[in-house]
């Protein structure tokens, strides 16, 4: 469950870790760095989005209103490989 998801009155209990990875085009400023790169260094960018309502795209969102920003949304898709395709193709 996504800690975007208001849990009411159930009790949560953590039972792994789920790293995020960020995808760019080959060419892109980021593309060959080996680190991992901070949330917060990436909010300028331009994003390939998730569908509104998925889990995972309001998880993000969130975390980007936390910062006091918003996502640079350039288009959203429905999947996870039409977002992969986007970006292959040079969209961001």
């Amino acid at each position: 469950m996504s800690d975007a998801v208001d849990a009411g009155g159930l009790q949560l209990q953590p039972v792994a870790r789920d790293h995020l990875a960020l995808i760019v085009p080959p060419g892109h400023r980021l593309a060959q760095r080996a680190a991992a790169v901070p949330f917060a260094e990436v909010l300028d960018e331009p994003y390939v989005g998730l569908a509104p309502g998925n889990a995972l795209q309001d998880h993000i969102e969130e975390h980007a209103r936390a910062a006091g920003r918003s996502l640079k949304l350039r288009i959203r898709m429905k999947t996870f490989e039409g977002v992969f395709d986007m970006v292959s193709h040079g969209v961001e």
